[in-house]
């Protein structure tokens, strides 16, 4: 009888045990330049994994808009999307959701909870942390440090503890063998493992005993190596495991499957295995064969053996040669020279594939374009009347470019536009011929200077008079004329990050480089332009510009881009675009749209 009791409890305590045990399921980032449908369809698929509950790693609306009513119509989408999930969904706060107090207000009301908060699920406690609105750990409130180090104290006796926050900043410090505050409170606290979102691709680390692992994207952009995925994480007594499955594969990967190392070594490919020589076009014979040269790198420790190609279908390009292999030595670098030639258009432009070995069994796939450098003439011109209207004849002596690509360097897919540019010595004159056939889609609610000019319909400009040397002036203008200014300029202090301090004449704010150097904002307080006006057009000439759309004028003065009058023969480098919203996409002049000045192309001022 005796034995038969403890059997009849070791089955009961066994019962209880798988009672316990439950499953959940992890979703990347939605947006960051979303694509429409894919978090909608990653959902779909992880219905089948039958999970007791749901948690994201943030990012859940695009965000980074100045009216209430477009915010909560990103939330209302956000909510009829989900709402196919038959059980709790808990939300992390990513960049995109709360990025000032307006929008961590908004986030309160919507999900109904504070951007700090956990919960408690068959013992193991869940703890959802905002770190969204800082790049660096150090950069973190005080109040967050306290408020983490509360709530882990009361819940030591956890049979797990799993952290939760949206931005990997380890990335920036244990991965660089610097401290992290924030991984100490963890270590000290018993934290068992913590999920990060923000990078759009998947990784896995361990420091200390603590797993971190960053999930890949859910639905915002994705580079040509990553894949849309989720997460299934089962929890089977003091343990947990994670399963990676993509969105167009029947496959699961395991945690360890792709490591944060090696998405370090992929930040060096990009960085430093790959120089694209820069070739000056001359457009008016594209067809005339360009040369340029690629240099490849072996970072490796073994010999390296890199397959190339060029992707030119569909394109009026050809390259030669359009395919081959580089094999190099470790730490040997070698260049090839292409040619190069278009039968019609610039755009789209041919696209390079280089497939870089990282470990034994993988490659990156490192994508790039030509680095073309356009040629952008500038004429004479007797001063026109700025008052928005393009009066026939007014910019007859101006040259005129109406040729952009896409975001990507594809073909531009926004409708009909046009650029005038002219000088004279006082001014440098520009105006934009833009069509819209749709008045109704036209986007112009910012009516505040140095607002978010940038996320109406507008046209934008990149300064750099003195290249290099000097500094870049950045300009928007929306239909409504109102602008958005800023200086960017270079220092040598490495990467970092400056608050905004509105008490300043001079705001600073510190972005992420490209290059070993920083690249720092400056905000301009003065009226930067003598004049710059816009008029609405109702109505177009059908056989010239088909109908509606808007155009401007603006006038600027050297002195206000820090320069002198230019003399025929001198040259600035330029960038130029428009931004059309109701489409989602812009028409650039010169690929890529980036601050650094060396990727410009050229102003020519002639005679």
């Amino acid at each position: 009888m005796r034995k038969l009791l403890v059997l009849m409890l070791v089955l009961v305590s066994v019962g209880l045990a798988q009672d316990d045990d439950f499953s959940f399921v992890i979703l990347g980032d939605r947006t960051g330049g979303h694509e429409e449908g894919i978090y909608g369809a990653v959902i779909e698929k992880s219905l089948s994994e039958g999970a007791d509950f749901y948690i994201t790693v943030g990012d859940q609306i695009e965000g980074y808009a100045n009216f209430f009513h477009d915010i909560n119509e990103q939330w209302e989408e956000y909510f009829g999307i989900v709402e196919s999930i038959p059980v709790e969904l808990y939300l992390v706060p990513g960049n995109h959701d709360i990025w000032d107090d307006a929008s961590e207000g908004l986030w309160r009301e919507w999900t109904g909870r504070e951007p700090n908060y956990s919960f408690d699920y068959e013992g193991v406690h869940f703890v959802i942390l905002d770190n969204g609105r800082w790049d660096f750990t150090a950069d973190l409130p005080e109040k967050t440090f306290a408020w983490i180090e509360d709530d882990l104290s009361y819940k030591e006796d956890a049979r797990l503890t799993l952290v939760f926050f949206h931005k990997p900043l380890i990335y920036y410090t244990l991965t660089e063998n610097e401290g992290d505050r924030l991984h100490k409170i963890l270590l000290e606290h018993g934290v068992d493992g913590v999920f990060m979102g923000d990078l759009h691709t998947y990784g896995y680390t361990d420091y200390d005993g603590i797993p971190y692992t960053i999930i890949g994207s859910s639905g915002g952009h994705i580079s040509a190596e990553d894949f849309f995925q989720y997460a299934v994480v089962s929890v089977e007594g003091e343990s947990f495991s994670v399963e990676i499955v993509p969105l167009e594969s029947e496959e699961r990967y395991e945690r360890n499957f792709l490591s944060v190392a090696d998405l370090k070594f992929m930040d060096r490919i990009r960085r430093e295995a790959v120089i694209l020589q820069q070739v000056f076009l001359d457009e008016t014979d594209l067809s005339r064969l360009f040369t340029f040269e690629i240099e490849v790198k072996n970072l490796c420790d073994t010999p390296l053996e890199a397959a190339f190609e060029w992707f030119t279908d569909g394109m009026d390009w050809v390259v030669d040669p359009d395919g081959g292999m580089f094999l190099l030595e470790p730490d040997v670098s070698e260049a090839v020279t292409f040619y190069a030639g278009s039968a019609g258009d610039l755009y789209p432009l041919p696209q390079f594939l280089l497939r870089y070995p990282y470990r034994e069994d993988r490659y990156y796939s490192y994508t790039g374009l030509p680095r073309f450098l356009r040629p952008q003439e500038v004429r004479p011109l007797i001063e026109p009347l700025v008052d928005g209207i393009l009066t026939e004849g007014e910019w007859d002596a101006a040259a005129v470019t109406e040729v952009f690509c896409g975001p990507e360097g594809g073909r531009a897919d926004i409708e009909e536009t046009r650029f005038y540019w002219g000088y004279d010595d006082e001014h440098l004159y520009i105006a934009a011929d833009c069509v819209q056939e749709d008045p109704e889609s036209l986007l112009m609610r910012i009516e505040e200077m140095d607002g978010a000019v940038y996320l109406d319909d507008c046209v934008g400009f990149f300064f750099s008079p003195l290249g290099p040397e000097g500094d870049t002036f950045q300009i928007y203008f929306n239909p409504k004329a109102v602008s958005f200014d800023q200086r960017i300029f270079l220092t040598d202090e490495g990467y970092q990050r400056a608050a905004l301090d509105p008490s300043n004449a001079l705001k600073t704010l510190l972005i992420q480089s490209l290059t070993p150097r920083t690249r720092q904002i400056a905000f301009l307080y003065k009226e930067l332009f003598s004049r710059g006006c816009v008029q609405l057009q109702a109505g177009r000439s059908a056989t010239a510009y088909g109908e509606g759309g808007w155009s401007i004028e603006i006038a600027i003065p050297y002195a206000t881009l820090e320069a002198g009058a230019p003399a025929p023969g001198d040259a600035w480098r330029v960038n130029f675009r428009r931004k059309e919203m109701s489409l989602n996409s812009s028409a650039d002049w010169q690929y890529p749209i980036e601050y650094d000045s060396n990727l410009f192309g050229r102003l020519l001022f002639t005679d």
